[in-house]
Parts: structure tokens; C-alpha cells; sequence
């Protein structure tokens, strides 16, 4: 359930798209987007599975990462978990960069505050508070993920608002002509 949890996340991204050029396009590029990444996690789902089997490997908290450690590629190439976390580092600040943006964006649209940036100043705090809100990795992966993310966040994202946009639309194309 963990990982399915990050597919969820289309409905916070869906707030990009009337930044595109071609907002009409923007389903399309979200399902590329999203095939590209089930490709790439099937992928390395089955490689962890190969190289670990499938009783080690669901006691990991991290196994493609503790399988790329063991790569060695004619005694030269190796230490390429470098390479990994180098691009795990530059992939969570840039989506950590969207949602900061989204956060503020999307606050100043709710309260109706003409200039967004002037929120950076207020939500940056709040999310520095409940980034120290966990002080080990085993309670902000594993606990958060348990108790609150999937319980919680994952219906919500998953069910809820798109069902409410669902409605939502629905009920305007029937009662607003345009």
C-alpha cells in the first residue's frame, strides 16, 4: 500500500497544468508520466525480488538501494549507490520544491490573496515545525506511512477529491450553461 500511495499525488500535480501551454494535452503527459513510472518500479521491484528474493527483501526499508550497493561491474565501476542517491536527493528536492509551490499557490487561491509569495514567508515555518516533528528515519518512513499516510492521505487523495471533482463538474456542466 506504500508505494501506491505516491500515485495519488497526480491530484496535487493536477494543479500544474494551467500553468502549460496545452492544458488539453496534460492528460496524456500525466499518463505517459505515470506509465514511465510504474515501468521503472515494476523494473526494479522485480530486480530487488531476483537479487534478494522475496522474504529478504520485504523486510528492507530500502532494497533497491541496498541491492545497487552490490553492483560491481568488472572490478572497476562500482559504488555506484552514489549515483543513486545523487538522484534520489535531486528528485526529492525538486518534489519537495512543486509541493512547497502548490502549498503557497494554493493557499493564496483559497483565502484569496492576490500575491502568493507573500505566503512563502508563513508556510515555510509550518513545514520546517513538522519536518522536526519526527527525529528518526524509522518513525517519518515507516510509522508516518502506517498511521497517518495510509490510513488517511490515500483515500483522500486517491478517492475523495477526485470523486469531489468528479461531482463537482458534473453538477456545473448539468446547471451552468455556458
Amino acid at each position: 500500500m506504500s508505494p501506491l500511495s505516491f500515485f495519488g499525488e497526480i491530484c496535487m500535480l493536477s494543479m500544474l497544468i494551467s500553468f502549460m501551454k496545452q492544458p488539453l494535452e496534460a492528460p496524456v503527459r500525466a499518463m505517459l508520466g505515470l506509465g514511465v513510472v510504474c515501468f521503472l518500479f515494476i523494473v526494479s521491484t522485480l530486480f530487488v525480488i531476483m537479487v534478494f528474493g522475496p522474504g529478504l527483501s520485504a523486510h528492507m526499508i530500502h532494497p533497491f538501494f541496498d541491492m545497487v550497493r552490490f553492483i560491481s561491474f568488472g572490478g572497476f565501476i562500482e559504488n555506484i549507490d552514489v549515483v543513486i542517491v545523487l538522484i534520489w536527493i535531486i528528485s526529492v528536492f525538486i518534489k519537495m520544491s512543486l509541493y512547497f509551490f502548490i502549498s503557497c499557490y494554493g493557499t493564496a487561491q483559497w483565502l484569496h490573496i492576490k500575491d502568493w509569495r507573500g505566503l512563502i514567508w508563513f508556510i515555510a515555518p509550518i513545514i520546517l515545525v513538522q519536518a522536526w516533528l519526527y527525529p528518526n528515519i524509522t518513525v517519518s518512513d515507516i510509522e508516518y506511512v502506517t498511521r497517518y499516510w495510509i490510513p488517511i492521505v490515500l483515500p483522500v487523495n486517491m478517492i475523495g477529491i477526485p470523486l469531489l471533482l468528479w461531482i463537482v463538474a458534473n453538477i456545473r456542466k448539468k446547471y451552468v450553461t455556458v
